[in-house]
């Protein structure tokens, strides 16, 4: 990952964490950009996670990026 993708991924992360509902445009956006960055984000989402709460837009993005080779 470059230096521009983990700073893009940190704060799409930093949004959903802002909005743990995932429901605002911006956490909408920031949700798109992780997907599109894909299996290179898995390690900070997995990271934020302790600072997320259960069942928030961390967790459900993180369930639908994660798979075998991930």
């Amino acid at each position: 990952m470059g230096l521009l993708d983990g700073y893009k991924t940190n704060k799409a992360i930093a949004t959903l964490l802002a909005s743990p509902t995932g429901t605002s445009a911006e956490a909408r956006q920031a949700a798109a950009r992780l997907r599109q960055i894909g299996a290179p984000a898995v390690p900070r989402l997995i990271a934020a996670l302790a600072s997320a709460t259960p069942g928030s837009a961390i967790e459900n993005l993180l369930v639908g990026l994660v798979d075998e080779s991930t």
